[in-house]
């Protein structure tokens, strides 16, 4: 289990980050990892991007909302989860 993962779990343990098998991630899981590693390779903070443009996403499968409130939380989750345990203060790049 990686650290967004724990700090999601911790922080906001109604978000769901696997499927039910433990092994998948969910929507909100592949979003969390998906913002995680925006700020790490582009260096966009998730709490930068809108809350409004995170909402909407389409999938192959269609179209999915994701609550605001939720939006807000997983991106509090990627930013803390990088700030602690993903981007070394003195380069800004990615780290471990």
């Amino acid at each position: 289990m990686d650290w967004t993962t724990l700090i999601a779990l911790k922080r906001h343990p109604e978000i769901e980050v696997y499927t039910q098998d433990g092994l998948h991630p969910t929507v909100e899981g592949s979003y969390l990892a998906a913002l995680v590693i925006v700020e790490q390779v582009a260096g966009i903070k998730p709490l930068e991007i809108p809350v409004e443009r995170l909402r909407r996403l389409t999938l192959p499968s269609g179209p999915i909302e994701i609550p605001a409130s939720r939006v807000a939380a997983l991106r509090q989750v990627a930013a803390e989860a990088n700030r602690e345990h993903g981007l070394p203060a003195e380069t800004g790049k990615g780290g471990t």
